[in-house]
């Protein structure tokens, strides 16, 4: 009961201007404390899908909503976060819900899992055709590179005769993460080719998401498409060559100090030689034949002609007789020696490099010796006088350029998406202890101890025509009012002060 009559007695003593800031700060510091516990309860979010298409971000949502997992929607619905304690749980989920990095990965072989009895021959084509497309995608899919990926295979029917035969044609359209280098463009026509019975690389075409023809089918075996083929490779060569010439220099005369330009003339051609060449030491024996006779006798040999039944009729002569045959034969092997030499395509027939580099009159540099970055640049690209490559380096002005680096944007980091919540909470804290701490300030009024009172003139009654005493006053009067004029000067703070307690006391 004391305690209730203290407070109130507390509460009454408090001027009511008073009164009304308290509340108002706890207010405020009542809102700030529960937005600040509504931010520390609420999950944060982070991105599971961006950059999907209407299609991809309902199918993405039925499965969410499915598994009752809070989600929110940003960018126009492109994008799609979820809490970040469930990320991972949820984009494994997706997966195995078929759902690969918001995009729905096509269906393979499961389509030839439940066809019934009475499927038609043209019905079990089509889906395997539509399962031999889907696997594929899957491989493509499955490159790092490489985003999503659609394959559109064209196999017609084996004809009667093998003159109406139609080749196997595809098509793929691939989503890249990323630009796609030569090598993998190969790699992607290489790997639909060889999935496919009687598919050639040349009858396969690859094309991105913005329409670019990646390869082209025929591309080989037609001459713009060779050409088109040939120019890219020897700008890719002259890139290479460049930024490699580029990171030397950076390294040995500073960043922005120098320019290099390259160009290649490159030999697609593809050559074939054989040459056979003979030894001139004794060649080996690959095989010999040898054949002796010898007879012995006091008389003609035996012999004579061939009887009617195939016997020979002996025949016989007189004196001595001795009969000696040899006979070899041998068969000897060449020294010889064919080589076959295949030139690859790509062979570099000439290279001109040009250099230029800051002479460090404009921006203050040391100069650079060109015979020597000349040098340099000679060894670096294998420069070849046979060949007639021709290397330029020449030392020019630069401009002087602002060498500050650029302010770094800021990364949105974890309090991106409650940055709204959070400043409202820290606006209403600030003014929560501004308020605080001005009630406080009015608790303490500071003692000023005000100026001796002037006085003045007591006041006679007049009489009627007593103009010329009245008169006699104004001197007086004017110099209470210099009075008061030489106080506020002399005393400006403490005649402020004095006026804001009067104010205070009025209100």
């Amino acid at each position: 009961m004391e305690f209730r009559q203290r407070l109130g007695a507390m509460i009454r003593s408090i001027p009511p201007a008073q009164q009304a800031g308290i509340v108002a700060a706890l207010v405020v510091l009542i809102l700030a404390s529960v937005l600040f516990f509504r931010w520390v309860t609420t999950p944060s979010y982070t991105v599971l899908y961006s950059d999907l298409e209407m299609s991809q971000v309902q199918a993405v949502i039925d499965e969410l909503e499915s598994q009752g997992v809070p989600y929110r929607l940003e960018a126009a619905g492109s994008r799609i976060l979820v809490p970040r304690s469930r990320v991972y749980e949820v984009r494994a989920s997706m997966a195995a819900a078929g759902i690969r990095g918001g995009t729905v990965v096509p269906a393979g072989w499961e389509l030839l899992d439940n066809q019934g009895l009475t499927i038609t021959d043209f019905q079990q084509r089509v889906a395997y055709q539509r399962a031999l497309e889907g696997e594929i995608a899957r491989t493509l899919m499955a490159m790092e590179p490489v985003e999503s990926a659609t394959v559109h295979l064209v196999m017609p029917e084996d004809p009667l005769f093998e003159a109406e035969r139609k080749p196997t044609t595809a098509s793929v359209l691939v989503a890249p993460k990323r630009t796609l280098t030569e090598s993998e463009v190969e790699s992607i026509i290489s790997l639909v080719s060889a999935s496919v019975e009687g598919l050639e690389p040349g009858n396969v075409t690859v094309a991105d998401a913005s329409g670019t023809v990646l390869h082209a089918a025929g591309e080989e075996s037609t001459g713009a498409g060779l050409v088109s083929r040939t120019m890219r490779q020897t700008r890719e060569f002259e890139r290479l060559l460049a930024q490699d010439l580029s990171n030397l220099l950076t390294t040995v005369l500073g960043p922005g100090r120098a320019s290099v330009v390259v160009r290649a003339e490159l030999d697609f051609d593809q050559r074939r030689s054989e040459s056979e060449t003979f030894g001139r030491n004794q060649p080996p024996t690959l095989r010999e034949q040898t054949m002796e006779e010898e007879f012995n006798g006091s008389g003609a040999a035996p012999g004579g002609a061939l009887g009617v039944d195939g016997g020979v009729v002996a025949t016989g002569g007189d004196g001595e007789y001795e009969y000696t045959k040899n006979e070899t034969l041998r068969e000897y092997g060449v020294d010889r020696v064919i080589t076959s030499i295949t030139e690859a395509p790509g062979t570099i027939e000439r290279l001109s490099v040009a250099v230029v580099v800051d002479d460090g009159s404009l921006t203050g540099a040391a100069p650079v010796p060109v015979e020597d970055v000349e040098r340099l640049v000679a060894a670096a690209v294998g420069i070849n006088g046979r060949r007639g490559d021709v290397v330029e380096v020449s030392a020019i002005p630069f401009p002087s350029v602002d060498e500050t680096p650029a302010a770094e944007l800021p990364q949105p980091g974890v309090l991106g998406s409650n940055l709204t919540e959070i400043a409202g909470a820290a606006l209403l804290l600030l003014v929560a202890l501004t308020l605080l701490f001005m009630g406080r300030g009015r608790r303490r009024p500071v003692e000023i101890t005000a100026p001796p009172a002037l006085e003045a003139p007591e006041p006679e009654p007049v009489p009627v025509g007593a103009g010329v005493e009245m008169a006699a006053l104004a001197p007086t009067r004017r110099g209470l009012h210099d009075d008061v004029v030489d106080l506020v000067q002399s005393q400006p703070e403490e005649i402020a002060a004095l006026l804001r307690s009067w104010l205070a006391d009025r209100r």
